[in-house]
């Protein structure tokens, strides 16, 4: 379903659209396969694309968690994420703070 309604958002409405994909991301966390990660990874490419850090901090919390991604791109994707997070004022008791 909420690919169905993720589909409809204009294709210009990338902060909706990075939404969409974080939550679908969530949604298929525990399913078989690479759709969460790949829609993890969807996000965080438009949440970059919007400029909007709040969007890009919650993109790439969720990539995180539910991504299969190696050492590298965890310890980069969590520093960058700790980063915005200070910026926009995120409460991020999940996140480390020091890296």
């Amino acid at each position: 379903m909420l690919e169905e309604v993720g589909g409809r958002v204009a294709a210009d409405d990338v902060v909706s659209q990075a939404s969409f994909a974080t939550r679908i991301a969530l949604w298929h966390q525990l399913d078989p396969g690479n759709l969460a990660s790949d829609q993890a990874v969807r996000a965080v490419d438009l949440a970059r694309r919007s400029g909007d850090p709040t969007v890009l901090a919650e993109a790439l919390r969720t990539a995180i968690t539910v991504g299969r991604f190696g050492p590298t791109e965890l310890d980069s994707w969590s520093a960058e994420a700790v980063e915005l997070a200070r910026e926009v004022g995120l409460a991020c008791a999940d996140l480390p703070l020091e890296l």
